[in-house]
């Protein structure tokens, strides 16, 4: 079969450019309307599953609609440790310095203070900072 080589138009072609950002506006719109209804969809299935669904032996929600497909709210549980009535509990039990530990932190105050009060150090100090390039795409119509 034989290779089908497609060329594409100039990027400065102006009609090119104007029908590729026509559809792509189009395509963004149509995307986040689907993906607003389909926020509002999850929402009311939810909201059904939560009502009129059963609990299994885990804690998970479920309902099966007539079409065999099942909906599931799904029970997820994190246990965190409270560190504030952690810490009062170990001070009240004479525990806090068995397990608590320093935790040393760079200033960025007083290195920048450094750099200030040490002008031959400003160079080296600069280079401990890293620039980071980020680049974001955005289509700005005109204001009708």
């Amino acid at each position: 079969m034989p290779k089908i080589i497609r060329q594409s138009p100039e990027p400065t072609d102006e009609a090119y450019l104007s029908r590729l950002v026509d559809e792509y506006v189009k395509a963004k719109e149509f995307s986040d309307a689907a993906v607003k209804r389909t926020e509002e969809m999850k929402k009311e299935l939810s909201n059904i599953v939560d009502i009129d669904g059963y609990t299994d032996h885990i804690g998970h929600k479920w309902i099966e609609v007539a079409s065999g497909v099942q909906l599931k709210r799904e029970r997820r549980v994190s246990i965190n440790l409270d560190h504030s009535a952690a810490q009062d509990w170990a001070q009240a039990n004479d525990l806090w310095e068995e397990i608590s530990i320093p935790v040393r932190m760079l200033d960025e105050d007083a290195l920048a203070t450094v750099a200030v009060e040490r002008p031959e150090l400003q160079v080296e100090i600069q280079g401990l900072y890293k620039e980071k390039e980020t680049w974001a795409f955005k289509v700005i119509e005109p204001k009708k």
